[in-house]
């Protein structure tokens, strides 16, 4: 039996600088980490329209957790 392993980020104070960017080494880290099997997603109190950049320059693939847990979406915006 596979077992799949997850991570999951928050943005604010997390993953993004100081200029609301993921920098290179932790987007590199990130993809990283699925090569390896690891699976990642984003956990934040930001709506879907503020994190669609974010889920396009990742490639996540797995639902995310939006407006504080109270929105479980699929990377394209379907809840």
């Amino acid at each position: 039996m596979s077992r799949t392993e997850l991570l999951v980020f928050d943005l604010d104070g997390t993953l993004l600088d100081v200029s609301q960017r993921i920098p290179e080494a932790i987007r590199t880290l990130l993809l990283r980490l699925r090569e390896v099997g690891i699976e990642t997603t984003l956990a934040t109190g930001r709506p879907y329209a503020a994190v669609r950049r974010f889920i396009e320059e990742l490639d996540l693939r797995l639902p995310l957790i939006l407006f504080n847990g109270a929105v479980v979406v699929t990377p394209n915006g379907e809840c």
